[in-house]
């Protein structure tokens, strides 16, 4: 009884703890991040090399990426994924791409 107890204990816990570090995505704040754009990967999923020198992994969709393409300068604006599966350590939602 003592263990499932403490199982009931840690799963609610874990669970309040999810909801509370919820956030709005339209209150984050934008990023903007300007650089070249590496290799794709598919439509809509790119390697942005930035001017700063981190490398940023964008995601899109493939229509806002079909007149894009490797090595042009690109300014990106968009917000970092809220979710805990990364494929990446900067990434990053792209709302706006710019050709520079």
């Amino acid at each position: 009884m003592n263990k499932f107890y403490t199982a009931a204990v840690l799963a609610a816990s874990l669970l309040s703890t999810q909801c509370f570090a919820a956030v709005d995505m339209n209150s984050a704040k934008p990023q903007i991040i300007e650089g070249q754009i590496g290799k794709f990967l598919e439509p809509g999923l790119f390697w942005l090399l930035g001017n700063d020198g981190v490398k940023v992994l964008v995601y899109s969709n493939g229509e806002a990426t079909k007149n894009l393409r490797t090595g042009q300068a690109v300014r990106v604006t968009g917000l970092a994924p809220l979710d805990f599966a990364r494929l990446a350590d900067q990434e990053l939602n792209a709302r706006k791409i710019e050709a520079k």
